[in-house]
């Protein structure tokens, strides 16, 4: 889902006619070497054995991020 989401946005940025700083700085920022593969779920760390009933979405973003 967030590779689509990405992809949306590239497409949309790469078809627009003129763009602003920000939005050129964007376009450059999603056409950089970036290919996200995985994704984590809390059915993901449940199936660890880990009670995520308190993890909140900050926390699971925080996570998905780490290398």
């Amino acid at each position: 889902m967030v590779q689509q989401i990405l992809d949306d946005m590239r497409t949309y940025f790469e078809t627009k006619t003129t763009m602003t700083p920000e939005e050129q700085a964007l376009l450059q920022r999603l056409n950089d070497d970036f290919f996200p593969i995985t994704s984590v779920s809390r059915e993901d760390l449940q199936a660890y054995g880990f009670d995520t009933r308190s993890i909140t979405d900050a926390q699971m973003c925080r996570l998905a991020q780490k290398k």
